[in-house]
């Protein structure tokens, strides 16, 4: 069934304008991470790791001429109820059902009208359901830059507690450049005249979770303040500021990071301005799956996540997010509930550390854990990294023989590798979105040290893989059905020729 945004019901008769133009989102191909499962959690696969090509429809908004304001966000004029895109239905009999509950809620407002923006013509900042962080930063926000981007002098009804410099709401107007005297403060319960109100539709596809492509730039650059503190980009845990979601075991997580030298912080509560830093200068991030992700659009493209989530919750609103900004996905399904609660996604949960602490170590950047550990691929997981495999396939042009070294290749060896028809990789290859199409082709892999152990997962089975490295690596190769070749006294090349003289 298709559902239209309910903004196409609100007739013809009312004057439109165009804020943003048709896009399309998801031509590239996403930075391929892990989706690990614990003993408990259903293996039901819920990231697809392929090109997310979204249309979005053009952002368009509605000049509602004399007109009313009530709790916020509810637009009305006489019976009249003008809704925007976040409403979506299957078809006028559930437009109607929207409308019917919004009057029903207008009715129930207290009958006094202020009528102190009777002169005004303000764009509607709110929506229903617009309190929420992810809500605010990546719908309502955009949509009102987007507004004021075309209407300089244009301004804005604002509820209340966004416009307290106290709290993250207000200092991200401010850091978007939103003068506040733009601002025009609205408080629940109450109804406002307005001259006119403009009811903008939000730049975001709501049924395939996806934000315009035109907004993502200026989301992921608020001008914000210096405050002089040296941040040396230490991978960050950002912790859960909600009491929701919860992880039940969180000490014994915490015992983990602490390991690893996993800074914790409760970002949530942190001001604007220092949220924006941390996230721009952490190198990788472990986080809860929920709305203090919502900041990942600060992170530097490429940037690696480690996602804990039940598996019971699987909005795609924050992957996409993370997808569209490049940066490469890691998941840890959890299947263990703690306490549960209404709605069920809010229940807390339980980590298996053990499981938690083998897909910390495969995806920490190196150097920031020291040698890691790759433990063997389950049937399923290999089941899944090949359907990742074969969407991935891009052609036969691509190389056929890798060598993997981050930290630079010796001369003599890349001197007597070249002409075999070898292709160095280094640390930003890997980052490539061919990488996974090229690993899948390679009919011989050379790793002269851990990189691209990770990535060998999509080598097909019987591949030969040198592995150049003191690293307990054996049953992980096993387990991907690759043959693990030990170079020998002659060293790799001697390794290179005997493989290529069998091929």
């Amino acid at each position: 069934m298709e559902y239209v945004a309910v903004s196409k019901f609100n007739g013809l008769d009312t004057p439109c304008v165009t804020l943003l133009d048709a896009a399309e989102t998801g031509q590239d191909a996403p930075l391929a991470g892990i989706l690990l499962f614990d003993a408990k959690s259903k293996f039901a696969p819920v990231r697809s790791f392929r090109p997310l090509r979204v249309k979005i429809e053009a952002v368009r908004a509605w000049r509602i001429e004399d007109a009313l304001l009530s709790d916020e966000f509810i637009v009305h004029r006489g019976k009249e109820i003008f809704v925007d895109c976040s409403y979506h239905c299957s078809g006028p009999a559930q437009v109607g059902a929207v409308r019917a509950r919004l009057a029903a809620r207008v009715a129930a407002m207290p009958a006094e009208v202020d009528e102190r923006y009777a002169r005004e013509s303000a764009l509607v900042f709110h929506n229903e359901g617009g309190g929420t962080w992810g809500h605010f930063l990546i719908q309502l926000l955009p949509r009102a830059l987007a507004y004021l981007r075309q209407f300089s002098q244009g301004k804005l009804a604002v509820p209340v507690p966004h416009l307290l410099e106290s709290n993250a709401y207000g200092e991200a107007l401010r850091a978007y450049g939103i003068d506040p005297a733009r601002m025009l403060p609205v408080e629940r319960g109450r109804t406002y005249k307005f001259r006119e109100l403009i009811l903008a539709d939000i730049p975001y596809n709501i049924p395939a979770q996806m934000p315009h492509p035109a907004m993502l730039a200026r989301l992921s650059a608020p001008e914000v303040p210096d405050d002089g503190e040296v941040i040396q980009g230490r991978p960050l845990f950002v912790s859960r500021a909600s009491a929701t979601r919860q992880i039940v075991n969180q000490a014994a997580l915490e015992a983990v990071l602490d390991r690893y030298g996993i800074e914790k912080m409760e970002l949530g509560r942190q001001p604007f301005a220092a949220q924006v830093r941390r996230w721009r200068t952490a190198p990788f991030v472990v986080g809860t799956l929920g709305s203090d992700l919502t900041n990942l659009i600060f992170a530097a493209p490429g940037t690696p996540l480690l996602v804990i989530s039940p598996d019971w919750f699987g909005d795609e609103f924050f992957y996409n997010l993370a997808q569209a900004r490049r940066l490469r996905w890691n998941e840890l399904r959890c299947g263990q509930m703690g306490e549960r609660r209404e709605p069920e996604h809010t229940s807390s949960f339980r980590v298996d550390i053990e499981r938690f602490e083998t897909l910390l170590r495969s995806v920490i950047p190196q150097g920031m854990a020291g040698p890691a550990r790759f433990v063997p691929v389950t049937p399923e997981e290999r089941t899944r990294i090949f359907q990742t495999v074969i969407r991935q396939r891009r052609g036969t042009d691509l190389p056929r023989r890798l060598v993997v070294a981050c930290g630079g290749i010796d001369a003599q060896i890349w001197a007597a590798l070249e002409p075999l028809g070898f292709t160095a990789i280094g640390a930003d290859d890997l980052a490539a979105e061919t990488m996974v199409p090229s690993f899948a082709g390679a009919e011989l892999l050379v790793l002269l040290g851990e990189a691209g152990l990770h990535e060998a997962r999509f080598c097909a089975p019987g591949t030969p893989v040198i592995l150049a490295a003191n690293v307990q690596a054996g049953d992980y190769l096993a387990s991907l059905e690759l043959v693990q070749i030990t170079p020998g006294e002659g060293g790799v090349v001697a390794a290179v020729q005997d493989v290529l003289t069998g091929l």
